[in-house]
């Protein structure tokens, strides 16, 4: 049976479509004999008869469907039906007989002379315009119609399963007590009635049906979330929220959601703002079409991104949409006509994205032809005016062609002007053909130029580290890969941490920072093991000492590192036994300041709130986009959301040990918690100031010094005259004598 609904359902907006009536009827009187089709396949072909301006072939073919079935015994169908047709048309006069024939049948078995009451002063039977507010009127003296929803304060949501208007009873199933037997005065005072197509109601009456038509046609499940909201607004991680709490699992929502966002292009009343975990549904106060939309982007065009998507979606959506020949020329009119006066480079990417949807122009000529394009400019200003992995691909597919002899090594020279989608391509394409010189010297490129491009460097970076670039050389040594990651790092976490950068330039800092982050402690740092593993000594003594420095790195990743080097090299190892010995006895607890906890409290809360969500929304949307070996959204989300995580457990175990320590109360007789020394070099004079804080407080470049590190340690108990030696990471001693303590208020 749902084979044969569907091919009723394809023919019959087939035959709307093109306007083949004849047609039409033919199929219709299929219906009207039929089994019923669901109510949701009806909400669509009313929707497309009103948006084609055929309200009279409506009230026909309806008027004949409401006929047959009401003799058919199917009242309640009906009368579902006609709700259906007047919350999308509510000036539909022609349902009212049906409806009066389908509200007797219902209600007139259990008291036939109080119906015919309610109908006269409900409006109904009189030529009243507004059917639905007449409609609510009987239902209001009615009482309750069998599967109205009614909330009540404590036991939350029921159904009407039971009615009987002859005795003024009613029987209620509520979710937290069910079977509840009511007079319909007792409805009426302490009960609160919930509209029939409310959310809520449909979710407590019909909740597989709705499960079944959300599935078919999302938009609409969303239009009725929207219709009760506060200001017609609903943010997308709220209706996650409601739907996962009452409707559907985790997983189910997962499945939907990515198919429900696109059904959202289609919908005229459905506007989705923003994006993340700030995007926000809202319903439009008047209906704009699919070709609407895409016809503003096209007309002002903000990005070659924004450009691409709107074509993207009509490539997705055009069919669907039905869009007409004439929609597709003005389509076309408008694309040429916004890079008619616009620089090679941004001619360049209209170009290549015509070519890329040859489904949307069809034969038309390419208003901005490719080859002569290309020619004109270097390989590289090509690649950077593609801006967008999809429109490079296509712009190498075309350089291939014209440069069959060159192309791999000019692309080699341009290859840290790639993404790194481009670049897994290129690399690829290059292996597959021979070229392995040029592939070698398109990964120097890249790690000899590392602040051209930082996505790409840590691309390359990984792929040798996971043996996929097997293209060997001293520059690929993990060591001095290692130290162009922490170079990279320094450098893009003192951006990240500016208060005068631009705040674009800041946010691009952080996201380079994260990824780079995440890379080096992915898989308990198995990556950094076999830096440590593959260095000598001195490499791994170096780099000991730039990650104990390194601002942007954390402590707990430090002292991981620190392991490591001592495991592979223990005669590196700083302490002696006895030290280690003192080093083991130290309580588990670690002391800091009230605003630093407070700051890393908040830093919590965000992460759990915020960020991990976000890497969770933005997971599911790039897993959406398909094919997850190459999807760079989608690794580099995997890549955030395991930094998160791992920063919110290291949080979280760190918060749970801190113990607060007020600077009032701090005494200065010896240098502790809370005070500043300073000391003098005997041998040259030199002095220097030190202040012993918390790991969290730290800060090298203001001799903020933790009392838990290897110097901090060192530096606690002294007092004023004290001499005494330190023991440096890197094996030197140094003699300190310490001139004055003083307690830091």
């Amino acid at each position: 049976m749902a084979d044969v609904q569907v091919d009723v359902r394809e023919r019959l907006f087939e035959a709307m479509q093109e306007k083949r009536w004849d047609e039409f009827d033919e199929l219709w009187l299929q219906v009207t004999e039929g089994e019923r089709l669901p109510l949701q396949l009806h909400e669509q072909i009313i929707a497309r008869l009103l948006r084609k301006k055929q309200s009279l072939k409506l009230a026909d073919i309806y008027s004949v469907l409401f006929d047959a079935k009401l003799k058919d015994g199917q009242a309640e169908w009906v009368y579902e039906l006609i709700q259906l047709v007047l919350a999308l048309e509510p000036t539909s006069d022609f349902v009212r007989p049906h409806l009066l024939k389908a509200l007797e049948s219902i209600h007139a078995p259990r008291g036939a002379e109080r119906v015919e009451e309610y109908l006269i002063e409900s409006g109904l039977t009189t030529n009243a315009p507004d059917i639905r507010k007449c409609l609510s009127r009987f239902e209001e003296l009615v009482g309750a119609t069998k599967g109205q929803v009614f909330r009540h304060r404590s036991w939350g949501l029921g159904v009407v399963r039971e009615l009987d208007v002859a005795t003024n009873s009613v029987v209620i199933d509520f979710e937290l007590s069910p079977n509840k037997k009511l007079t319909l005065e007792g409805v009426r005072q302490f009960l609160e009635r919930v509209p029939k197509d409310h959310i809520h109601a449909r979710m407590a009456a019909d909740r597989n049906t709705l499960k079944a038509e959300a599935k078919e046609d999302p938009a609409a499940l969303m239009r009725a979330v929207l219709k009760y909201s506060l200001d017609k607004r609903v943010k997308v991680a709220d209706l996650k929220r409601l739907l996962t709490t009452r409707f559907w699992t985790e997983d189910e929502y997962k499945k939907w959601w990515p198919t429900a966002r696109e059904a959202l292009k289609l919908d005229p009343y459905i506007d989705l703002v923003g994006a993340g975990s700030n995007a926000t549904l809202v319903l439009r106060t008047t209906p704009r079409s699919f070709v609407d939309t895409v016809i503003d982007i096209l007309a002002k065009p903000k990005s070659t991104a924004a450009l691409r998507a709107a074509i993207k979606d009509i490539s997705m959506h055009g069919e669907d949409a039905e869009l007409s020949e004439e929609d597709r020329q003005r389509v076309f009119d408008l694309f040429a006509k916004s890079g008619a006066a616009t620089p090679d480079a941004e001619r360049l990417a209209r170009g290549l994205l015509f070519e890329e949807f040859p489904d949307v122009f069809g034969e038309r000529e390419n208003p901005f032809p490719i080859d002569p394009l290309l020619g004109a400019m270097p390989l590289g200003d090509a690649l950077d005016a593609a801006q967008l992995p999809e429109l490079r691909r296509v712009a190498l597919d075309h350089y291939i062609r014209l440069n069959p002899e060159t192309w791999a090594a000019d692309t080699a020279e341009a290859f840290a002007h790639l993404d790194s989608r481009s670049a897994a391509w290129v690399a690829a394409e290059m292996k597959k053909k021979g070229y392995e010189t040029e592939r070698r010297h398109s990964v120097e490129t890249v790690l000899g130029r590392p602040d051209e491009n930082p996505e790409l460097l840590l691309w390359v970076v990984r792929n040798i580290f996971e043996g996929v670039l097997d293209v060997g050389g001293d520059l690929t040594r993990p060591v001095l890969l290692a130290e162009e990651l922490l170079s990279l790092l320094d450098e893009y976490y003192d951006i990240s941490t500016s208060d005068s950068a631009p705040a674009e330039r800041v946010a691009e800092a952080k996201n380079i920072v994260q990824r780079i982050r995440a890379f080096l402690q992915e898989g308990h740092a198995k990556h950094m093991k076999r830096v440590v593993n593959s260095s000598t000594p001195e490499e791994a003594r170096k780099l000991l000492i730039r990650a104990q420095l390194h601002s942007g790195l954390a402590g707990p990743f430090k002292e991981n590192i620190e392991r490591m080097v001592f495991s592979v090299h223990p005669e590196l190892r700083r302490a002696s036994k006895s030290e280690e010995e003192e080093e083991r006895k130290k309580p588990s607890f670690h002391y800091t300041l009230q605003p630093s906890l407070d700051a890393k409290r908040q830093h919590l809360s965000h992460i759990m709130s915020c960020e991990i969500p976000a890497c969770a929304e933005a997971i599911a949307a790039a897993r959406a986009l398909g094919d997850l070996k190459e999807n760079a959204e989608y690794h580099a989300a995997k890549e955030r959301q395991k930094m998160f995580m791992q920063t919110a457990s290291e949080l979280e175990d760190l918060i749970a040990r801190a113990r607060i320590i007020d600077l009032d109360r701090v005494q200065a007789n010896v240098s502790r918690f809370g005070t500043r020394l300073r000391l003098r070099r005997p041998e040259s004079g030199e002095e220097v100031d030190y202040t012993l804080l918390g790991m969290w407080e730290a800060d090298a470049r203001q001799n903020i010094i933790s009392y838990m590190t290897p110097l901090g340690s060192q530096l606690m108990n002294r007092a004023a005259g004290d001499r005494f030696t330190v023991v440096l990471p890197d094996g030197r001693k140094e003699d300190y004598e310490v001139l004055k303590v003083e307690a830091l208020r």
